[in-house]
């Protein structure tokens, strides 16, 4: 029975996918009829290269939060703040306030071990030598110059788009290692005092 707020299609597809979406369906635990309505929900989301059936459940529910997060405060903010027409990715704080919503989850999830504190001091710039490491790789991407360019960082770069390569351009001449021996030796520095 179809549900008042559904519509029921009938369309045909080759057996061999109708095989796989049954497979898929099995492996998911649900009907061949939600797995198709998730796939196709999941296609018309402009965020779906980011949930694909790869990502783990923390991954997804990374995206999700960010995307409702940034969707929520950019309709919350008065309407002659709001850039018209624009996504939250457009706007400088509703992004924020997604990034940080990201951040509070993330740390809510951490794991945690025996000695972790002392790592963390170790490595405190990791993170922060391999997020500048993607971004410099992203932003230097050179089509014209295809032995150097890495499949993965052509193909990110191609999703993401001009628009958003742009944020980034600055970071083509940046120098990560440069960068990640300032900052430790501004911590050397600092554990000295």
């Amino acid at each position: 029975m179809v549900a008042p707020d559904q519509t029921q299609l009938k369309f045909r597809v080759d057996e061999y996918l109708r095989e796989e979406l049954e497979k898929a369906a099995a492996a998911n635990g649900v009907s061949l009829n939600k797995e198709i309505n998730e796939r196709l929900l999941t296609s018309l989301n402009p965020y779906a290269p980011m949930l694909n059936s790869t990502s783990s459940p923390l991954m997804k529910l990374l995206v999700e939060i960010m995307q409702t997060t940034g969707e929520l405060v950019l309709f919350q903010q008065p309407k002659n703040l709001r850039k018209t027409g624009g996504d939250w990715i457009d706007d400088g704080f509703a992004y924020d306030q997604a990034v940080a919503a990201a951040i509070t989850v993330l740390k809510a999830f951490r794991p945690t071990a025996p000695g972790d504190d002392r790592m963390a001091q170790l490595n405190s710039m990791d993170g922060i030598f391999w997020g500048e490491h993607w971004l410099q790789r992203l932003a230097a991407g050179d089509p014209t110059n295809a032995e150097n360019v890495d499949p993965m960082f052509q193909a990110f770069r191609e999703e993401l788009g001009p628009e958003l390569l742009s944020r980034i351009s600055h970071m083509a001449e940046f120098d990560v290692d440069a960068s990640a021996k300032s900052r430790f030796a501004e911590k050397q520095k600092g554990a000295g005092r």
